[in-house]
């Protein structure tokens, strides 16, 4: 062999290689044990009264009891040997990650939607900070890359590895960003069809708590599970939100169960919903759902007067952007079809056509519509005599 062929043959080699390499997968599974012991680089800052705050690059190590209190294990990165011991309930202390350079590959990966290479540079920055995600964010704010690698896991469709990673955060007292990584997990993880896997978390996650101001987007995971068709699931989610201390929607939460009822014909149990909140504001969002909850029972007992009644009010004091308003306005609707008043009808279901374009009920409404055909002879002018 000639050396030109020998020098070609050897780059050919080396471009096969090296594409293999590229496209080598190293399989879904857990790497969290990879990870975990290796050193968190962080930002120390120590709050020293009536003076500037001094800040110092150290790396957490690991959390260890010290005379029965909790302390965090740090060490030097510039070669001083030894640990420092910082116990985790003094007054003035904190400590914020450091801008790493596989921080910054997380941070621009996940932005351009390169979801391998998010997890590839998210491990080294997530991992080693497992064990303190909840420590409260007053005190440290490594949780706030956790939603962002979470999503990047599933996108790459990580699911073995984003699994083992929710099933060894402390989300039974979750903090803000623990919580929305949750959501995110869940939400995309209902997307994938892997019901059981997103009830898990829930099951486990904190709602109220530091994670109470996630309660909106849980509560839209509750009505995604109700528009798919996942009433059973849709009602534990409504029952937990509706039992959640301090959950400022937990009316509309209990309306939602008893609208979940109806449907699964428990239409005694949706009346004792209805009526234990009889004596709701009418200014109160969630009265709007209470009427239509009271319309559909009315409806069942064959009461249709009333429950266009029932309906009217719900239209009258609620919103346009209300999750219900297409359900009310196509009930309402279809009532006054069945009452042949179509002039009404008709316009109600081109409304809901329009203005809930992207929901089911768009469709279900534009199938109502129906020709109204004039008598013959109306409005034509009577000739002169």
């Amino acid at each position: 062999m000639n050396m030109k062929k020998s020098t070609i043959l050897a780059a050919t080699l080396l471009l096969v290689s090296g594409a293999a390499f590229a496209q080598k997968d190293d399989g879904d599974r857990s790497r969290i044990s990879e990870y975990e012991k290796n050193k968190l680089p962080i930002v120390f800052v120590e709050d020293q009264k009536n003076k500037s705050a001094k800040t110092s690059n150290m790396n957490f190590e690991e959390l260890v009891m010290v005379d029965g209190a909790i302390n965090f294990k740090l060490s030097f990165t510039d070669g001083t040997p030894g640990s420092v011991f910082v116990p985790m309930n003094k007054e003035g202390v904190k400590f914020k990650y450091r801008v790493t350079d596989d921080l910054k590959r997380l941070r621009s990966a996940y932005m351009r939607g390169k979801w391998e290479e998010a997890v590839s540079a998210g491990r080294s920055v997530v991992y080693p900070a497992v064990v303190i995600m909840d420590v409260p964010e007053k005190i440290t704010n490594v949780q706030e890359n956790l939603p962002m690698f979470v999503e990047s896991l599933l996108r790459a469709n990580r699911y073995i590895e984003a699994k083992s990673l929710m099933e060894s955060l402390p989300l039974s007292k979750s903090t803000y960003n623990v919580g929305l990584a949750a959501v995110e997990y869940v939400n995309l993880m209902i997307d994938a069809k892997r019901y059981e896997e997103a009830n898990s978390v829930l099951e486990r996650l904190n709602f109220g708590g530091a994670n109470i101001d996630n309660l909106d987007s849980i509560m839209d995971i509750a009505h995604k599970f109700r528009k798919i068709g996942r009433i059973g699931d849709a009602v534990r989610w409504y029952t937990k939100l509706q039992s959640t201390p301090g959950n400022k929607n937990k009316n509309e939460a209990t309306m939602w169960m008893a609208y979940c009822d109806v449907l699964n014909n428990s239409d005694i149990t949706a009346r004792l919903f209805v009526d234990n909140l009889k004596n709701m504001p009418k200014t109160e969002r969630a009265y709007s759902l209470k009427c239509l909850d009271d319309g559909m029972l009315l409806e069942k007992a064959k009461k249709a007067d009333d429950a266009v009644d029932s309906y009217a009010e719900g239209i009258v004091y609620g919103d346009i952007t209300y999750d219900w308003m297409p359900i009310i306005l196509y009930k309402i609707a279809k009532l006054y079809k069945a009452n042949e008043n179509f002039t009404a009808s008709n316009e109600i279901f081109e409304q809901i056509a329009l203005l809930y374009s992207d929901t089911e009920y768009a469709k279900l409404a534009k199938d109502e519509i129906v020709e109204i055909k004039t008598p013959e002879g109306e409005g034509e002018e009577e000739e002169e005599e």
